[in-house]
């Protein structure tokens, strides 16, 4: 029978990061200290014990939104690409419970983003837990890249022919006056769309830590200018894109940036050997952003990997939402 632990100390937590095998990013112990280093947010983590081997593990960021009177109303948590199990699933039920009973207090709710990680639904559903379709577009990387082009739309293989007719260029961030552009870029676009988007500092951390390996930031520039950034995480086999921005007016589309500076990335994940380009996530299926259109147009699988919601409380949730929302508002009427 499976021992629990919450968070342990950082001994008994990278052994138990090794001794499952993984060579994830997202629950990597080293990320959730990247957010407790760098941000207001925080990690919290739970191992199940068989033995001197870990049989599951399971990180969770929480993040804390707005001004700290609002306690718990201002708080969630996330786990993404996990929980992640060893050879025995049978403990999976008592781990997302365990995750819960360290949350409950703290969070309007918790929420799991399992990726392709190979999640039990019955567990998670047993534990709490509600189900509902999140979509994600993953491009496989088999074949040649001519294949690959050929998958995408006709839009997005006209927007990666045109990008280069007319002089775009896409390389790796170097410098740190390169990460400061990437965050330029990306702070911009978070203003645009009034979603809060980690410090500066975040960044230039996650940069010292995880590249060249596990992280790689591309830069499409034009004359000098950089028009698009998107910030590529190594997951498993997966390349993943974690953040991506760019610059909003229409000389800049006439361009094509983002078409270059996501081809280039699928360009870079082949070439590491790696078996899935990872869009980052279309949302749920009523969602028809713009976005979710680009991303799908890359030629990805189409596939339900869900979200597994657990709320505490329902009136403290709808609370949280309306003043999420208005959190939104004034970070537009600030512009």
């Amino acid at each position: 029978m499976a021992e629990f632990e919450v968070d342990p100390g950082r001994a008994a937590l990278d052994r138990a990061w090794r001794s499952l095998g993984r060579d994830g990013f997202f629950q990597d112990p080293a990320y959730g200290d990247l957010y407790r280093e760098t941000t207001r947010h925080d990690a919290t983590r739970v191992v199940a014990w068989a033995g001197d081997d870990a049989a599951g593990y399971a990180q969770a960021i929480v993040f804390h939104e707005g001004p700290k009177l609002v306690g718990s109303l201002g708080i969630h948590a996330t786990v993404r690409h996990g929980p992640v199990l060893g050879g025995s699933r049978a403990s999976s039920g008592e781990l997302a419970k365990h995750l819960i009973a360290a949350l409950r207090p703290r969070v309007a709710y918790l929420r799991v983003y399992p990726g392709r990680e190979d999640v039990p639904r019955e567990a998670l559903t047993s534990a709490g837990f509600k189900r509902t379709a999140w979509l994600n577009y993953y491009v496989n990387l088999s074949g040649p890249e001519d294949e690959i082009l050929a998958r995408c739309s006709k839009e997005r293989r006209y927007g990666i022919r045109k990008a280069a007719e007319r002089g775009v260029k896409v390389r790796p961030a170097a410098t740190a006056q390169d990460l400061h552009d990437a965050y330029r870029l990306l702070a911009a676009t978070h203003e645009r769309v009034h979603f809060p988007l980690e410090p500066e500092s975040f960044f230039s951390g996650a940069f010292v830590r995880f590249h060249p390996d596990r992280l790689q930031v591309l830069l499409a520039e034009l004359d000098g200018r950089t028009l698009a950034t998107t910030v590529v995480a190594v997951d498993g086999n997966s390349a993943v894109t974690w953040f991506a921005g760019s610059s909003l007016d229409e000389a800049t589309r006439k361009v094509y940036p983002n078409d270059a500076v996501i081809w280039a990335a699928i360009r870079w994940a082949k070439a590491r050997g790696l078996a899935w380009f990872d869009m980052g996530g279309g949302g749920p299926p009523e969602n028809l952003a713009g976005f979710v259109d680009f991303k799908r147009q890359f030629g990805g699988d189409e596939i339900d990997v869900g979200q597994y919601t657990f709320v505490p409380s329902e009136w403290k949730l709808a609370v949280a939402g309306k003043g999420f929302g208005l959190l939104r508002k004034i970070r537009g009427a600030r512009r």
